[in-house]
């Protein structure tokens, strides 16, 4: 009798023991997945960062800020003359 009860506790021990294994291999699994992608994203930002950084060298000089207002709002010093120039449209082939 005390060999029997000694066998159902030892496997109820060793079923215990494997599932907390078997849960921490799950865990470190998606760990892994998660540090990955948290990798991917830090270096996704680094890039971002270094391109805003490189755009403030850029525009931190007053003649580069006047040309990208020029193009992009259409901005023109006093006694200048803006043109728009518009590009013909494509005449169809086939006529």
């Amino acid at each position: 009798m005390m060999r029997f009860v000694i066998a159902i506790f030892l496997t109820l021990f060793i079923g215990v023991v494997g599932f907390q294994i078997h849960r921490l291999y799950t865990q470190r699994a998606d760990l892994e997945v998660r540090a990955t992608k948290l990798a991917t994203d830090i270096q996704s930002l680094e890039d971002k960062n270094g391109k805003l950084s490189s755009d403030i060298s850029y525009f931190s000089d007053a003649r580069n800020l006047v040309k990208a207002a020029q193009s992009v709002l259409n901005y023109k010093k006093p006694g200048e003359e803006l043109m728009i120039i518009i590009p013909p449209k494509p005449r169809d082939i086939s006529q």
